[in-house]
């Protein structure tokens, strides 16, 4: 297995083409293949190295996101050690030559209380300070304060209502796709939307969850080519 690592990595060359002229061939010494299968598995066992793992475990490596929390009752110890967990952040990006974009690093306070959220914190990494986000995203999710997904079920609703709208325009009541191909778009682009991190909308309030209940009943009216005045529930 070394020696196969070994061959993969070695003896690599770029070069660029321009209006049909090449450049000149250099050897590639850092970075990964793009376009291998192999290349986004070792690029992860790159990002978590065993070296970094603080105590308690708080920081969580993707390909392009890096996320770090901290909980604790008192904001201050978990200022400090979100500081602390920055540091150790900032020594394994520059012992790997990878780059933070400071100004893409933000951080947000999660909780009930209005004391808390009404603090700012002094997170830096060196010497920069790190500027609040009251709505972050992090894998396509809006990250609201509270944590009750209001903010992310708007965006959510107005997604699919956008996509439910292409479906409409693929069927009429006298011309266009039948009933069946619309399955297709609906199951490709609807449901797939909706059924995106579906277990989080459990923090959902009943009164967001209820609009998209009522965005899905429309999409599978249209389906199904029922009436708008159709009924969600089933006759008693």
């Amino acid at each position: 297995m070394y020696n196969w690592l070994k061959g993969f990595f070695s003896n690599r060359y770029i070069r660029t083409k321009v209006n049909g002229v090449y450049s000149r061939t250099r050897p590639s010494k850092e970075g990964l293949p793009q376009g291998s299968a192999l290349s986004c598995t070792l690029f992860l066992c790159f990002l978590n190295d065993p070296s970094l793992r603080p105590s308690p475990p708080s920081i969580v490596c993707r390909l392009r996101t890096t996320s770090q929390h901290q909980s604790d009752k008192n904001v201050d110890l978990a200022t400090d050690a979100l500081n602390r967990d920055l540091y150790e952040l900032k020594r394994h990006c520059d012992q790997w030559c990878m780059q933070i974009n400071t100004t893409k690093t933000v951080y947000n306070i999660y909780s009930n209380s209005r004391e808390v959220l009404a603090r700012e914190l002094e997170l830096k990494i060196e010497d920069k300070c790190l500027q609040r986000d009251s709505l972050p995203r992090y894998l396509g999710i809006a990250l609201e304060s509270r944590l009750n997904l209001t903010a992310h079920v708007e965006q959510l609703a107005i997604r699919v209502r956008e996509r439910i709208g292409l479906m409409k325009k693929l069927a009429g009541t006298d011309w266009g796709a039948s009933l069946s191909p619309l399955k297709t778009p609906y199951v490709t682009f609807v449901r797939s939307a909706l059924e995106y991190v579906n277990p989080i909308l459990n923090l959902a309030s009943k009164t967001s969850l209820g609009k998209l209940d009522r965005i899905l009943n429309a999409a599978m009216r249209l389906m199904t080519g029922e009436l708008r005045s159709t009924p969600s529930q089933p006759w008693k």
